[in-house]
């Protein structure tokens, strides 16, 4: 659920040794207001959030499914790494 991706999420950025911001955002193939934009200074770096039943149903896919898009190469560009 929307928690353990954004536990996921702030894990990933630690790791790196990098802060973040989110903001809510709207996307298609996720469920309006249970997503989020991923933010590293004013560039906006990736996604996250839980899959529009739609979108599981068009897939067969019966159970709930979260999920996180993140462009690692841009990030890296940004943060230097």
């Amino acid at each position: 659920h929307f928690t353990e991706i954004r536990q996921t999420i702030d894990t990933f950025f630690r790791g790196i040794g990098c802060s973040f911001t989110i903001s809510e955002t709207n996307h298609p193939s996720f469920i309006q207001g249970r997503v989020v934009q991923i933010s590293v200074g004013k560039d906006t770096i990736g996604v996250y959030g839980e899959i529009n039943p739609e979108v599981l149903s068009n897939f067969g896919i019966e159970m709930p499914v979260v999920a996180a898009e993140i462009d690692i190469g841009r990030l890296f560009k940004i943060i230097k790494y």
